[in-house]
């Protein structure tokens, strides 16, 4: 295959950078940028937390990462196309494409912002390719910020405290897998509770703010409820031992 065929495969998603010389961290951002955003696009194409592996090619003339997923070729194709067009739509303007969650699309606003008139970055499928601008940026502000606070419940894993001014606390959340900050009411959880928590699966109920995308990124917490361990749940002996004696 020659480098012009190569040029428009619909095989490959490439990112170019497209400069005589390009900054070394210019394109170590890049490239760790851009990879983190197939992987996200990947694992809401697949509606799976399995990671996808890609093959990367690095070219010279000017920076060009192909990039393609081991998948069988129907479904490679699709994802490589959701990719392309998906940063289609965020340069061109303020919507959410297919498959790219906040995750994505904050990866998505990085490139835009490391694209510059000195270092153009494009992202191209085949014939088609697409010069990311601030454009990118700001579509992705409008898509990401925040929406109107809601009371509502987070689970997940509490796996950090801080003490320092009011109590802290960090879960992950049990379906996103996304870090939530949560900002505890000291007169209601105080830091016993936390410290009783620290590691276990627990729910915690507050003002949540979070994008309008759905992203939680903290919640005013007012109640902190602490699931049993699962040593400490009755097993299916137990619970047999307690239908039979009722």
């Amino acid at each position: 295959m020659s480098a012009d065929d190569l040029n428009h495969s619909e095989d490959a998603v490439r990112l170019e950078l497209d400069a005589p010389l390009v900054p070394l961290p210019v394109l170590v951002s890049a490239a760790g940028t851009f990879a983190n955003l197939v992987a996200e696009v990947s694992r809401d194409f697949l509606q799976s937390s399995r990671p996808v592996q890609w093959t990367v090619k690095l070219e010279q003339g000017s920076v060009v990462i192909p990039t393609k997923p081991q998948l069988p070729e129907t479904e490679r194709r699709a994802l490589i196309q959701a990719v392309a067009e998906g940063m289609a739509v965020v340069e061109e303007r303020a919507e959410r494409p297919p498959y790219f969650n906040d995750r994505a699309l904050v990866q998505a606003r990085a490139l835009g912002n490391l694209s510059t008139d000195d270092v153009p970055i494009r992202v191209r499928n085949g014939a088609g390719a697409v010069r990311l601008t601030k454009a990118t940026v700001a579509h992705v502000d409008q898509v990401t910020g925040d929406a109107q606070p809601r009371i509502g419940t987070v689970e997940g894993k509490l796996e950090a405290v801080d003490i320092h001014g009011r109590s802290q606390f960090v879960i992950w959340e049990r379906r996103t897998g996304d870090r939530v900050e949560c900002l505890a009411d000291v007169e209601v959880i105080t830091l016993d509770n936390l410290r009783a928590a620290l590691g276990r699966r627990v729910a915690v109920r507050g003002r949540i703010r979070a994008t309008k995308g759905g992203t939680k990124r903290r919640v005013d917490a007012t109640e902190l409820r602490v699931f049993p361990a699962e040593e400490d749940l009755p097993s299916a002996d137990d619970v047999r031992g307690i239908l039979r004696a009722s």
